[in-house]
């Protein structure tokens, strides 16, 4: 007896496995097509895919077009504003990279910060030594176009993006000062944020103090204020201290230090000279104007 032949069966299977696996692709992408009980057994209704979906009727339905991937950043925005936690954030793509450049303390541009204006951008500071410092953009001017497009109604972002650039490029900028517009073509360049300033200040009771702190906070600002201090040698440190600080003369330093009352001036001068080479133009020398002491 010879068996049944199964070619028919074969060429069933043939033609229905490729129906069958576009069909699978398909309600893998659509599971909600799929029945209650074998949507839940296959996929599950997980939080996520609540969310997912969720984004997909707002993205899909509404009555004006949404990006998605904004959808995502509000709803992850709103999940972490929801924890009222002042130290906890969302960034966007957008943000977290303004950010990286922030810390960094180096970006490329022109030198300057400025904030969102109704007339364009607000010049808040010139960075010394900055392309924007030789082109005598000053705090308090307002950038109202970039290459000749107007900035007024664009969003502070939108207006930097437009001065921003590769160094040794060249970008004009239109500028708004005390009521007059001056046009300055400016060359980009790579800019260091200076992260350490220091200040000479004064007490109540009319005793100074030197100050050496961190204009803004950004990686390698640490080791920067560290080095503005640490590189001093052990007794030169000790005299400036002795000197800003207890405000003594330079024979009571001498007494204390074991030293010479002119051992302790050359130590003082040598001091400031080396901050003022480590801070370079942020540097504001605390004893600077002081009568001069004899010694003798």
């Amino acid at each position: 007896m010879h068996p049944r032949p199964r070619q028919p069966l074969v060429v069933a299977l043939g033609v229905l496995a490729p129906l069958l696996l576009v069909l699978g692709i398909w309600l893998g992408g659509h599971p909600d097509r799929l029945p209650g009980p074998v949507r839940d057994a296959l996929v599950g209704d997980s939080d996520a895919r609540t969310v997912d979906r969720a984004l997909d009727e707002v993205h899909g339905e509404y009555y004006r077009p949404l990006p998605r991937g904004a959808l995502v950043d509000a709803a992850l925005g709103g999940i972490v504003r929801s924890l009222h936690d002042r130290f906890s954030s969302y960034f966007t793509a957008r943000e977290y990279r303004d950010f990286q450049e922030s810390t960094d303390a180096q970006f490329s541009g022109v030198g300057l910060t400025a904030r969102e204006d109704p007339r364009g951008l607000l010049v808040d500071e010139v960075f010394d030594h900055s392309p924007a410092q030789r082109a005598g953009i000053r705090s308090g001017d307002v950038i109202v176009a970039v290459n000749g497009r107007s900035l007024r109604g664009k969003s502070g972002n939108a207006s930097r993006d437009l001065i921003k650039g590769r160094p040794g490029t060249r970008v004009r900028l239109t500028i708004l000062s005390h009521g007059r517009r001056r046009t300055r073509t400016v060359q980009r360049a790579t800019v260091s944020v200076p992260v350490v300033a220091s200040h000479l200040g004064r007490l109540a009771d009319g005793r100074t103090y030197a100050d050496v702190a961190l204009a803004q906070f950004s990686s390698g600002a640490h080791g920067e204020l560290r080095q503005a201090i640490d590189k001093l040698p052990e007794q030169m440190r000790k005299c400036l201290v002795l000197r800003i600080d207890q405000e003594l003369r330079y024979k009571e330093i001498a007494v204390l230090m074991r030293l010479s009352p002119e051992t302790v001036k050359v130590h003082l001068l040598k001091a400031r000279r080396r901050l003022r080479e480590e801070l370079g133009p942020y540097f504001q020398d605390p004893l600077a104007g002081e009568p001069e002491e004899p010694v003798s």
